[in-house]
């Protein structure tokens, strides 16, 4: 506990909190595919791409591989940030039932 976290416990428990949040957030793994699963971007909580992969065949054809590419990496990203908005709903109301709540009404 640092000198700070002593002095206002809601401050060490809201570290806490983010501590775990990110904990969480770190093993969300979203896949998404395009084309028939021609091209499939992973994607992490944190936003980060992990995986590419596509099909030899596409190399051919340069504007389709490219609207593939961006189609899995838009999907992806959608997915991730709909678990991520699970996670930090959940966050929120485990932080409320901490407390009364009244200092998370405005969130």
């Amino acid at each position: 506990m640092t000198p700070s976290d002593s002095r206002n416990p809601f401050l060490k428990d809201a570290r806490e909190i983010d501590e775990l949040l990110h904990r969480e957030l770190s093993h969300i793994r979203e896949d998404a595919s395009t084309g028939g699963g021609m091209v499939t971007v992973r994607m992490t909580g944190a936003r980060l791409v992990t995986r590419v992969e596509i099909e030899p065949e596409l190399l051919d054809d340069v504007e389709m591989l490219q609207d593939m590419v961006r189609a899995a990496f838009n999907e992806a990203s959608r997915r991730v940030q709909r678990r991520t908005q699970g996670y930090m709903a959940d966050m929120l109301q485990r932080m409320q039932q901490l407390g009364d709540g009244d200092e998370f009404d405005d969130f």
